[in-house]
């Protein structure tokens, strides 16, 4: 992969066999200044190459994916989302994931400026294997930039979105507050849970039996469970 904002993009493409014969080697280039790859994942018998454009004279950003069989040939770049962008602070934390299946596609973006002030602001969209957009949609949390945490992501077979989040108790993103003498944590661990049609997500409040939570991972096993 190669990346340069002022001369476009590069990305070579490698196909090898089990016995680890190359196959094929194919570059997909551009010329659109500011472009950049945000990697690539397998999605149900293709590729689709990630990627995300800022667009300094216009005031947007831009991402979308391409497409790309296993063959090797790529398909017109399909956007999934254009937002308004004037300085740094604008550029969202951003993640992708494919389900278990890899029948569907997440796209997320989110603010993160850890403002006390600024509610939590997140953009996400669900697509299908051929790239169509199952649905989307832009929340607004009830805490603020300050009080949550996004640990990790991951969208069900059916195109339920989870995101496991630690949310502070306080408007201050302190671990620890003191209670009647001892030291507890000043968090929650909760799973939220994003559906098609809803106005808002689930919350589901994880037990941590008075342990402090040093790292935490999200996952759908390939029975459909969420652990």
């Amino acid at each position: 992969f190669y990346d340069a904002s002022s001369r476009g993009y590069s990305v070579l493409l490698e196909k090898y066999s089990p016995e680890f014969k190359l196959l094929y080697g194919k570059a997909f280039t551009s010329d659109v200044k500011n472009l950049s790859s945000m990697g690539m994942e397998y999605l149900k018998g293709q590729f689709a190459l990630m990627l995300y454009e800022r667009n300094n004279r216009d005031d947007y950003l831009k991402f979308s994916a391409i497409p790309i069989s296993l063959e090797g040939k790529a398909k017109k770049a399909v956007t999934i989302a254009k937002m308004r962008y004037e300085r740094k602070r604008d550029i969202p934390s951003t993640r992708w994931m494919i389900s278990q299946d890899t029948t569907k596609l997440l796209f997320t973006a989110y603010s993160d400026n850890n403002k006390d002030d600024i509610r939590m602001d997140m953009f996400l969209s669900v697509l299908d294997k051929e790239f169509n957009t199952l649905w989307d949609k832009q929340f607004k949390l009830g805490y603020s930039e300050e009080q949550v945490n996004i640990r990790n992501w991951a969208v069900s077979d059916e195109g339920t979105v989870y995101a496991l989040a630690k949310i502070y108790d306080t408007n201050k993103a302190r671990e620890t507050k003191k209670t009647e003498g001892k030291r507890v944590a000043n968090y929650r661990m909760v799973v939220l849970q994003f559906k098609e049609g809803d106005d808002k997500p689930s919350e589901f409040e994880l037990n941590l039996n008075d342990a402090f939570v040093k790292s935490a991972t999200l996952r759908i096993n390939p029975q459909g469970d969420l652990t």
